[in-house]
């Protein structure tokens, strides 16, 4: 894969502020309140089983996001027009990247991208989150070798980045 040769960009909806990417063959339980915990609101990003991820949004509504996958992760000089990033591991054993949102999430009806089975480093980058319907999203996905734990790179409230284990 060359950078930027498989890049998609949708208008996902953002159903109780937040979309869904996981693998397809992976049937989300996002019951349980360990889900959304406290940890996972302020990092923004909800973390089940290495299948599943949650990425808060700014709004109930449809948002933009780009979907970037790439042979290797992107530098870290490209931070300036995002509010908020993070990143952590997601497991597709499937080869399917499914993205939708947490009511609309269905594997085998959803937005899917095929990718190469194996484990994936999501970077999930938000911006215009301080302006009403400006919001905007970006994952940027690269094959990772070992699963790493939830990294918050650039916080919205300023605090230090820091990094929590699932």
């Amino acid at each position: 894969m060359d950078p930027g040769e498989h890049v998609y960009s949708l208008s996902v909806y953002a159903e109780y502020s937040q979309f869904f990417l996981g693998d397809a063959a992976f049937q989300p339980d996002i019951g349980s309140p360990a889900f959304w915990n406290p940890l996972a609101l302020q990092r923004r990003l909800a973390v089940r089983v290495r299948g599943l991820m949650g990425c808060g949004t700014a709004r109930y509504d449809h948002v933009p996001l780009e979907v970037d996958v790439g042979p290797q992760a992107p530098p870290l000089s490209d931070l300036d027009a995002w509010q908020h990033v993070v990143e952590a591991s997601l497991n597709l054993s499937s080869g399917g990247l499914v993205i939708d949102g947490p009511i609309s999430y269905q594997p085998g009806a959803s937005f899917e991208i095929r990718l190469d089975p194996g484990l994936y480093c999501v970077r999930v980058y938000y911006g215009g989150l301080d302006v009403p319907e400006s919001d905007h999203y970006k994952l940027v996905l690269w094959p990772a070798s070992s699963h790493g734990p939830v990294h918050v790179i650039r916080a919205l409230d300023d605090r230090q980045p820091f990094t929590a284990s699932y």
